[in-house]
């Protein structure tokens, strides 16, 4: 405390040294902290390695891609016998990318990664284009990048964390998983399987016997030919439309909205429940039908039309 004059006090201005000294610390831990990051963060934005290779290998049964760095990879269909892998690296003054190409005959494994100290700030990536012959079984995965595969006429398996799949024109049985990436598919095959956590799932043009489709908050929309189909989300709504016969169809969600669009002047045999969920069926029902409908919610909404 402070005296003045008149013996009264008044607070002092004064912090305590220990005090005063540990706020210093404080901030000039964070200004170091700050300074670093900035350093990192430019030194990892500036290339260094870039590069592009191409190289050709003898027609395998089936190509298996692991990108554990940024890049995307992008697999075609080609005629002729080889496969072909082109692929352009980046890298920074911090982080580095690195590759292996291996064969037995059976499988060519083409694999990436980053390799440095400070993977987090760095610019490290290696972007893929893969051509594979007719009939080679394609299996892809990838950290952040995204996946596209075209013209393939094989199983494709492609699993992302937070990259988009998309697959165009293939003809064969599929196997996608992603995490908050979108997933859409074109084409045919004997069954077709997606999963994905918050990313929408789209295989409005592909048509398979069997249809498996999970999100937890992302939409499903399914428009392609099926014997059947079952799909699940969580909160996310459900569109399922087919204009072909089919066996069943099983659709549950907790909350999201379910709308089916079946083949008219047909009878169903719909079954399934909604707990406060409104559920309109404007299709010809009878328990004996032979195609079956089963739609299930908690707080969503059902429509089944003709379509």
């Amino acid at each position: 405390m402070t005296f003045t004059g008149r013996g009264l006090y008044a607070s002092s201005s004064k912090v305590p040294r220990k005090r005063r000294f540990g706020w210093l610390f404080i901030g000039a831990l964070v200004a170091v902290l700050a300074l670093g990051y900035g350093m990192f963060s430019v030194l990892g934005g500036l290339p260094t390695a870039q590069g592009e290779r191409s190289d050709e290998y003898e027609r395998p049964a089936r190509v298996v891609v692991e990108n554990g760095t940024a890049g995307d990879v992008n697999v075609h269909g080609v005629d002729g016998g080889e496969v072909r892998v082109e692929r352009e690296l980046h890298g920074s003054l911090i982080t580095d990318p690195s590759e292996a190409i291996r064969g037995n005959g059976e499988a060519l494994r083409v694999e990436a990664e980053c390799e440095g100290a400070f993977l987090f700030f760095g610019n490290c990536a290696v972007d893929y284009e893969i051509g594979v012959p007719e009939g080679t079984e394609v299996a892809v995965r990838t950290s952040t990048g995204d996946i596209e595969v075209s013209s393939v006429r094989g199983d494709v398996a492609a699993a992302s964390l937070t990259g988009d799949i998309a697959l165009d024109n293939v003809e064969g049985n599929l196997d996608l998983d992603g995490q908050t990436g979108d997933i859409s598919a074109h084409g045919s095959g004997d069954r077709a399987e997606a999963r994905t956590t918050t990313g929408e799932i789209n295989l409005e043009d592909f048509a398979a016997t069997e249809v498996d489709a999970e999100s937890t908050t992302g939409s499903v929309n399914l428009e392609g030919g099926f014997s059947e189909a079952a799909v699940r989300t969580t909160t996310g709504e459900i569109h399922i439309e087919t204009a072909d016969a089919f066996e069943r169809i099983t659709a549950d969600s907790t909350t999201g909205q379910i709308g089916i669009r079946v083949p008219e002047n047909e009878e169903y045999h719909v079954t399934g429940d909604s707990t406060t969920g409104e559920r309109d069926i404007d299709v010809p029902t009878d328990s004996g039908a032979a195609t079956r409908i089963d739609a299930t919610t908690t707080t969503g909404a059902v429509n089944i039309r003709p379509d």
